[in-house]
């Protein structure tokens, strides 16, 4: 049993640093994902992930009128508030270094 606890603990650490490498992923932000999804294999692409999260806005369209709405605040209210923050302050980053290669 202990033997699984320790493989499990290290396959969630690799997953923590594979996402605190992310530029605007912090400890809180990576932490809070690896609790929430864990592998995320499920998700197909990037896309998928934004939209459990509600980070992407709703469409609505009509014939060949389409428009775009807000977000909407269904979801995981933390980890979108997180996840914008860390977005804001990697734009802010990139603003004052604009010759850095993350950005």
């Amino acid at each position: 049993m202990r033997e699984l606890r320790a493989c499990f603990i290290t396959v969630m650490v690799e997953r923590f640093q594979i996402l605190h490498s992310i530029p605007g992923i912090g400890v809180i932000n990576a932490s809070a994902l690896v609790c929430k999804y864990g592998n995320a294999s499920h998700f197909i692409n990037a896309r998928g992930l934004a939209v459990s999260l509600r980070l992407t806005p709703k469409l609505s369209s009509s014939g060949l009128k389409h428009q775009m709405q807000g977000i909407s605040k269904r979801g995981e209210p933390y980890l979108r508030k997180q996840l914008t923050h860390g977005a804001r302050a990697f734009l802010m980053f990139c603003e004052k270094r604009e010759n850095d290669a993350l950005c």
